[in-house]
């Protein structure tokens, strides 16, 4: 945000406009925070064991974007049509926390969207 900030600053000072500032930027977390070491395959069988874990790394992947909520990967799940879904609700009071009032779950199989 301190770079659209400083953007919007020197459009401010260069041409004397100002820009309103929107409320909808989304931010980017990367999933990745630190750097990797650069491996240099030159054999069929270390390739073949790399290649292996891909799947793996990739999930691990989308189930931290998930987690976070993020809606594009949320969707990209939805639509493979393959998993199924659990919602699950609870009300409690106002004067009392501990008590709970109503309770309410919804599964949806995504197998049978199609069908």
């Amino acid at each position: 945000m301190t770079s659209v900030g400083a953007f919007v600053k020197m459009i401010k000072t260069r041409f004397g406009d100002t820009l309103p500032f929107v409320d909808n930027v989304v931010k980017v977390h990367p999933f990745e925070t630190q750097q990797r070491h650069l491996r240099t395959i030159s054999d069929y069988s270390s390739y073949k064991k790399l290649h292996a874990t891909l799947r793996a790394v990739y999930l691990s992947a989308l189930k931290a974007r998930i987690r976070l909520g993020e809606p594009r990967a949320i969707q990209e799940l939805w639509d493979l049509h393959d998993k199924s879904f659990l919602a699950i609700d609870f009300e409690s009071s106002e004067r009392n926390a501990a008590s709970v009032l109503e309770w309410g779950y919804a599964t949806v199989r995504c197998g049978h969207l199609d069908a």
